[in-house]
């Protein structure tokens, strides 16, 4: 099919979030509309059926769109989620903040996510909003890439900004997320007993991971006591990270390779001498807000 095939395919299968029955376990290209009457935030002109975003995913649609755009407590993992978030923070009455101790305390305030309510409300909205559609297309990252980047330069979707620099709403989402983001840091503080971050003044706005999260979840405030790394390592491992993904063409790699080549490059030992495995290397990835972690892959987005 051609690329405006694949579009026309794209729309001719939009199906409303609730009626899916099945997500794609294969890579591909899925698209996302907008099946309400009337979207809240009047300003981007968004009408019924309208296509609003265009992403790939090089692992499923399972992992990417049900797992991780519709799923509540995945906001600091998803710029669709934080956009949607930003614009309906009012609408919903939405409380956002920081997404982990680390991007608390330096002060990052580009990514955030929702106190648990509030993670909650925004993926009903989205399922109750939103359409998807997915056109699996199991080639490799760089062709997924390339396809993707295609489609969005025909369909324009509001709600696409990197691969869309022209996007005449470009300056405004980013600007309401930047405000939703400062409101995160600006509201909250890190209670160092419970190592959580809390609104000033409403107590009851306290994030406590949940059971499923395990504790080590991106926007868990708890304190790994992961290995003290060896006293002869030039570089921290989070560090040698960035450095193995920084060679990369797309600047993403499965744990395994990225544990693998940190060794043979001798970046960075653990305090035994001995090499940091993949799942010292994922623990890592959840920790830093310059990763992103997909499929067993992680991504320097920084």
């Amino acid at each position: 099919m051609s690329n405006t095939e694949i579009l026309e395919h794209l729309s001719e299968i939009k199906t409303q979030y609730h009626q899916i029955t099945q997500f794609s376990n294969k890579p591909g290209i899925y698209a996302i509309y907008f099946h309400g009457e009337a979207f809240p935030d009047s300003k981007l002109n968004i009408k019924k059926d309208d296509l609003i975003y265009i992403g790939k995913t090089e692992s499923s649609q399972t992992a990417r769109e049900r797992d991780t755009h519709f799923k509540a407590g995945k906001t600091g993992s998803s710029t669709l989620r934080r956009t949607i978030g930003s614009l309906l923070r009012e609408e919903l009455e939405l409380f956002p903040i920081p997404r982990n101790k680390s991007d608390f305390q330096k002060g990052r305030t580009t990514f955030f996510t929702f106190i648990e309510p509030s993670e909650g409300k925004l993926s009903s909205w989205m399922k109750a909003n939103l359409s998807l559609s997915f056109y699996e297309y199991p080639k490799s990252p760089a062709a997924i890439d390339f396809l993707e980047t295609e489609l969005i330069k025909i369909a324009l979707p509001v709600f696409n900004i990197s691969k869309y620099s022209s996007n005449p709403m470009g300056p405004y989402l980013k600007e309401q997320r930047k405000a939703c983001g400062e409101l995160a840091f600006s509201q909250s503080k890190l209670d160092p007993s419970k190592g959580t971050v809390q609104s000033q003044g409403e107590k009851s706005h306290v994030y406590i991971p949940t059971r499923s999260e395990g504790g080590f979840s991106p926007r868990s405030f708890v304190e790994h006591r992961d290995e003290k790394p060896n006293t002869e390592n030039k570089y921290t491992l989070h560090e040698a990270m960035e450095m193995i993904l920084k060679e990369l063409p797309n600047r993403t790699a499965s744990f395994d390779f990225i544990s693998q080549e940190i060794w043979k490059k001798g970046l960075y030992k653990q305090k035994s001498g001995g090499i940091a495995h993949s799942d010292q290397i994922k623990l890592r990835a959840l920790n830093y807000s310059q990763f992103e972690i997909e499929a067993g892959y992680v991504k320097l987005i920084n």
